[in-house]
């Protein structure tokens, strides 16, 4: 069981890791148009694409050792590790790992001219191939492939961006964060719209009856899966329509700073669930 944890938890980490990095993109973009300095730091970013190689090792070392079940020394069964090289695991780790190494050395690049756009770019598409050689909606096909592409990159520059906004909410004056988080806000209109359509078909897809949301422990997770968006949806509704307009009139930004922290908290627990459904309970269609 305790190999299942940690593969869950890995899997949470590089989770998290790649929303930040997709929120990296929308953000850094919005401070540059709007005249603020950067969400985070040049070692902040080098952390987080530090932790997501991690993440993707020890995924598969913990794959390996679950396989194994040899003690901590069975995740580094050379034998196991070759049989595990062609599968989803290994095709993952080859994708995945090599494109947070292009995203450390495109901050090594920052001065040549392109270089780090283009590095960062084939990073991206490494990242998201990468989660498109596994999972539950595989078997559906291309189809399923393009909706859950979809899903990842929407949720990604949504989810990623909240931690990324509430640092700029620390150290930006308010007439430019309020001109900045209403355009993030108009751009979340149609991601959003993304994250219901693809999330609606997925379900629909997954799914052969309505009734397994709450017959089966899979749909019963992603029954509380939605319920957590719900709220997550309020929230960031709630943001928009009364937190930012009233950065309009120098309201304190600590009030949207607390809805801010409120959202992470809910994404993080959606990433738990999401993490349990594909590594620990699986698929019960």
């Amino acid at each position: 069981m305790y190999w299942e944890q940690g593969a869950a938890a890995s899997r949470i980490l590089l989770y998290l890791c790649t929303a930040i990095t997709l929120g990296l993109v929308l953000c850094n973009w919005l401070a540059q148009r709007h005249r603020l300095s950067a969400p985070l730091s040049r070692p902040g970013q080098a952390l987080v694409f530090g932790l997501g190689a991690f993440s993707v090792l020890s995924s598969f070392l913990l794959q390996v050792g679950t396989m194994a079940m040899a003690g901590m020394g069975g995740m580094f069964d050379w034998e196991l590790m070759q049989f595990l090289w062609p599968d989803a695991a290994g095709k993952t780790l080859c994708l995945q790992l090599p494109a947070f190494g292009l995203l450390l050395l495109s901050l090594l690049l920052l001065k040549v001219k392109y270089l780090p756009i283009l590095l960062q770019s084939l990073a991206l598409l490494l990242l998201m191939f990468g989660f498109l050689q596994g999972g539950h909606l595989l078997r559906f096909g291309l189809p399923g492939q393009l909706l859950l592409l979809t899903h990842l990159l929407a949720v990604g520059f949504w989810v990623g961006s909240l931690p990324l906004l509430w640092r700029l909410c620390r150290h930006s004056p308010t007439a430019r964060l309020h001109a900045l988080l209403h355009q993030f806000g108009q751009i979340m209109i149609g991601v959003l719209l993304l994250i219901l359509l693809s999330g609606v078909s997925m379900l629909w897809l997954l799914l052969s009856a309505p009734e397994q949301l709450w017959s089966t422990s899979y749909g019963q997770l992603l029954l509380a899966k939605i319920l957590l968006v719900i709220g997550l949806l309020s929230l960031g509704a709630l943001n928009k329509l009364r937190l930012v307009p009233a950065l309009q009139q120098h309201s304190d930004p600590r009030r949207l700073q607390m809805a801010i922290v409120a959202e992470m908290l809910l994404a993080t627990a959606i990433f738990v669930i999401t993490a349990v459904v594909t590594v620990i309970v699986g698929w019960s269609g």
